[in-house]
């Protein structure tokens, strides 16, 4: 994986004919959960 900005080059290596692409996201929450159902989690 790598961290790429939106106007950032893509770099391709001389021997690639074809490029996937996907994307990730991960979330941080700041708060600690209490008492919380594992059907609600």
């Amino acid at each position: 994986n790598a961290l790429s900005g939106p106007y950032d080059p893509i770099i391709l290596p001389r021997s690639s004919s074809q490029v996937d692409w996907e994307v990730e996201l991960a979330v941080i929450i700041s708060k600690q959960g209490k008492r919380i159902n594992k059907t609600d989690a």
